[in-house]
């Protein structure tokens, strides 16, 4: 039998160190993991946010699994992508698992397909990555969507909740962010590339401030010391390959992740409601087979 995606990335990350890149669609993730794996990028075309992989084949004999960075409707992580950077660590890009999202493919108009996929990706994954012997995570926010925020004049509260909804919906809660936030970083990508990177990252920190004084938002304020710019195209900043990786490597490790992954009590609320909705509709499947057999049958005597 094939083995499952779930199953050969448990087999992949057990007993290994393990770094988590999570974010919404589209904020960089696979643009992140194929940068440190040591892929070659270039824009798509000049001055533009997207990139593309132009070399990678000794980052791909090393690891067949990188994801592909995909733009446009498509963008975005169903099945997770693993890549050794170093001798046993692991980077996992974790798919977006926010519940009020339902990709735009064949689950576009089947609710109960998409929150069961969803909820199934939420306890998969946990079970995955407590099996790793420590992990670290990273958090990558698109400034577009920043920028979007800000425009719309959204809530400071609401911008909070938008930036650690990817760490709360995989640790269940915001008690977690705030005990291991010497553990978590939290990066702007997809930057405007006329930008000076050193003047992001201070508008990025200022925005983060601004948001915590605001809100008084404890686990944001946790992570207002853990933030960074990634560039792909300006190693400057100090976030070039080597650069990542020594900021990486200062995280604090959680060496038992089964204590700190979670499936939180909306999610199990919201499992056990597919499971009564799905039973029911089993049973109206049922029933209508019989009547269509009944039917079957009379059109056969006559």
């Amino acid at each position: 039998a094939q083995s499952s995606p779930t199953n050969t990335l448990r087999q992949q990350i057990s007993d290994q160190d393990v770094i988590v890149v999570l974010g919404d669609m589209g904020s960089g993730k696979s643009t992140f993991m194929n940068f440190l794996a040591g892929c070659k990028l270039e824009s798509v075309r000049p001055y533009s946010r997207r990139v593309q992989v132009v070399s990678n084949e000794a980052s791909v004999a090393k690891n067949k699994t990188l994801p592909p960075i995909v733009h446009g409707p498509a963008t975005g992580t169903i099945i997770p992508h693993v890549a050794e950077v170093e001798k046993g660590v692991y980077l996992v890009e974790c798919p977006d698992l926010d519940k009020t999202k339902v990709r735009n493919d064949d689950i576009e108009n089947d609710d109960i397909k998409a929150k069961s996929q969803r909820i199934a990706n939420v306890v998969n994954i946990n079970q995955a990555l407590s099996n790793a012997s420590s992990i670290r995570l990273v958090v990558m926010v698109n400034y577009n969507k920043v920028m979007l925020m800000k425009h719309e004049r959204k809530p400071a509260q609401t911008q909070a909740q938008s930036l650690i909804r990817p760490l709360k919906d995989l640790l269940g809660d915001e008690l977690m962010i705030q005990n291991n936030a010497q553990s978590i970083l939290l990066g702007l990508s997809r930057t405007d590339r006329e930008l000076q990177d050193e003047n992001i990252l201070q508008w990025w920190r200022d925005y983060i401030t601004e948001i915590v004084d605001q809100t008084q938002h404890t686990p944001l304020a946790c992570l207002s010391e853990r933030l960074f710019v990634f560039n792909p195209f300006n190693p400057d900043t100090g976030w070039d390959q080597a650069g990542c990786l020594t900021a990486l490597d200062e995280l604090e490790k959680i060496s038992d992740p089964s204590q700190i992954l979670s499936v939180s009590s909306e999610d199990r609320e919201e499992w056990d409601n597919l499971q009564t909705e799905i039973k029911q509709q089993l049973e109206d499947a049922k029933k209508q087979v019989a009547r269509l057999s009944e039917l079957a049958s009379i059109l056969e005597i006559q």
